[in-house]
């Protein structure tokens, strides 16, 4: 069977939306025919839907989203499925999208009305069914038992026994970060004057590269910047961290399944709901907007839960009783009507 995957992916809307998808690509992998559409997207992240074999198509961007709809078809009459995610996608795209036939699945984070989905995922922990007004037909995926995690954070808790701690802290604020959150929390941990050893992981689309590593020369810490780790690597540098510091994104969720004591602020409205979510059910504490954090919270967080064995254990135990490891069948049976 075939099946669209339609994403796109900038330094202004972030890589959170392609890299769900490309998590979703492995889990189809073996199921499908995959065809990656998409109008910009960054050669490094498309290098790794390349690397599962995803044929990719370059829309047209002289094109409209409703035309982009009918060249789909018409280059791939066979499609059965077709993945979105992303804000862009109207209801009038989504009619002609029904109306050519295909069963439709959305990557949805917000909640709504929504007459035409087949499928809406939303792997929020805060969401439920009653943030949703839809048709009959259609199928709801909630919360984290839908979680969409790339292969090593799925089963991650087999993984764990024998990691040594290397790092105190580890930082990521997802592979954009425009605003260069990142530098921001970097000096804040360097004035809380304790040596921490920091791991920081960044996108390959990030342009504050060079800053991050003038701030790193010049201060006492001892900062460790990582450039676009693949996933399995980005599991090992989270495994030998004693806390981390993320966006409420899909870092916070692959964090949590990886069993990460976490701190998690946010800096978008898409990131509100997994951010309540996180805090409400204990798998992380809350720092906060980004966009103005206070340092004297910040500092008794961070140092808290360093110092506190017990408050790192009692978040593990809450995050160990949700991720079970069968995230990815969950999302394959309803993506695929199993």
């Amino acid at each position: 069977m075939q099946l669209i995957l339609r994403v796109d992916s900038s330094l202004t809307s972030g890589a959170g939306h392609a890299m769900r998808i490309l998590a979703l690509a492995n889990i189809l992998v073996d199921e499908c025919e995959l065809i990656l559409f998409t109008r910009e997207m960054p050669k490094n992240i498309l290098g790794l839907f390349e690397d599962l074999n995803v044929t990719i198509f370059k829309v047209d961007t002289d094109k409209t989203y409703i035309d982009e709809i009918s060249d789909i078809k018409y280059l791939f009459p066979k499609a059965e499925v077709i993945v979105l995610d992303g804000y862009g996608f109207t209801n009038d795209y989504q009619n002609v999208v029904k109306k050519l036939g295909f069963r439709m699945v959305i990557i949805d984070d917000f909640g709504g009305e929504n007459q035409n989905a087949d499928v809406i995922i939303n792997h929020s922990p805060a969401v439920n069914i009653d943030d949703y007004k839809t048709g009959k037909k259609t199928k709801l995926c909630l919360g984290l038992d839908y979680a969409i995690l790339r292969p090593p954070f799925i089963s991650a808790s087999e993984k764990l026994s024998n990691i040594a701690t290397k790092y105190d802290v580890f930082l990521c604020l997802g592979a954009a970060d425009p605003n260069n959150v990142t530098g921001q929390l970097i000096k804040l941990l360097i004035e809380l004057n304790i040596n921490l050893k920091i791991v920081v992981v960044v996108g390959g689309s990030n342009p504050h590269i060079k800053e991050l590593e003038k701030i790193n020369n010049m201060n006492s810490c001892d900062i460790k910047i990582y450039n676009d780790l693949a996933a399995d690597k980005m599991y090992r540098v989270m495994s030998e961290s004693l806390i981390g510091i993320t966006p409420a994104s899909t870092v916070a969720i692959e964090s949590c399944a990886s069993r990460l004591p976490l701190l998690v602020g946010y800096a978008n409205d898409n990131q509100l709901s997994t951010y309540a979510g996180l805090t409400m059910k204990g798998l992380a504490k809350g720092i906060g907007c980004f966009n103005n954090i206070d340092f004297n919270n910040f500092k008794e967080l961070v140092t808290f839960l360093l110092k506190n064995k017990t408050a790192r254990n009692i978040i593990r135990e809450k995050q160990d009783a949700i991720f079970t490891g069968r995230s990815n069948k969950n999302l394959l049976n309803c993506m695929l009507d199993n």
